[in-house]
């Protein structure tokens, strides 16, 4: 959807910035990609929010440039796009702002009359599609944030358990002193015989206990991208066998 936005208003939004802003034209093709750039991102955050009544709103068409500049939703996309001209191209906050108030309601209401159309050619440009994209966009960035979170706790507690089997400091220890080297030689050398004869026992049940670890990732992170991209969970399937039983 976002390149929908984008290729739909480039061509104008290159032109309005090149012929009525300050903005240097050298760089009013890339600050018209911005702009689709803020426009849909202002739309997704104000569904992520709830607030699809201002997002109905804006894409209702049919609308005065002048009444369309005043909608809250609008301003929003017009202070974004203000500061992606800044950081483009080093004009400064007015000369941004008043470039940004040229083009916006301009670009809104061409966004806005696709959205409104009944045409098979603007069959791309639907609410529902907007709103789903959005979604499910949130749901797997969400999901990725959750997998990588839960890999990170996942290396930190597998790599603290083969520590204290070959030795080595875990997370928890590694800023701590190490004190009495001396006497944690000596003690090395009197357990020798011990830990020699406890390895095999320890490595075994790492192995063993790494499977469990590794078999209740594997169902924790399959449920959870089974509630994005639909499915059931193991706990369903097997609620589900025992019912059919």
């Amino acid at each position: 959807m976002l390149d929908n936005i984008i290729n739909l208003i480039k061509d104008k939004a290159t032109k309005t910035f090149v012929e009525k802003t300050d903005v240097p034209n050298e760089k009013a093709e890339e600050v018209a990609e911005a702009a689709g750039t803020s426009i849909f991102e202002s739309l997704k955050k104000e569904v992520l929010e709830g607030d699809l009544n201002g997002v109905k709103d804006v894409l209702a068409g049919s609308k005065p440039l002048d009444t369309i500049k005043e909608q809250p939703l609008v301003k929003k996309m017009m202070e974004s796009l203000s500061g992606k001209i800044q950081e483009k191209t080093g004009v400064d906050k007015t000369t941004a702002d008043e470039a940004a108030e040229c083009a916006v309601p301009e670009l809104v209401e061409e966004v806005s009359e696709k959205f409104a159309s009944d045409k098979e050619e603007d069959s791309a440009f639907d609410l529902k599609s907007l709103i789903k994209d959005i979604s499910s966009g949130a749901n797997q960035e969400n999901l990725m944030n959750t997998a990588k979170d839960y890999l990170k706790q996942a290396d930190s507690t597998l790599g603290n358990a083969l520590q204290s089997v070959f030795g080595g400091k875990s997370e928890e220890e590694e800023t701590a002193e190490t004190a009495c080297d001396d006497t944690a030689e000596t003690k090395e050398t009197t357990n020798d015989d011990a830990s020699s004869e406890s390895t095999g026992i320890n490595q075994e049940a790492l192995i063993n206990t790494a499977k469990d670890y590794l078999k209740k990732a594997d169902s924790t992170l399959g449920n959870a991208l089974r509630s994005v991209f639909g499915g059931k969970s193991e706990t369903k399937n097997k609620t589900d066998n025992t019912e059919e039983s």
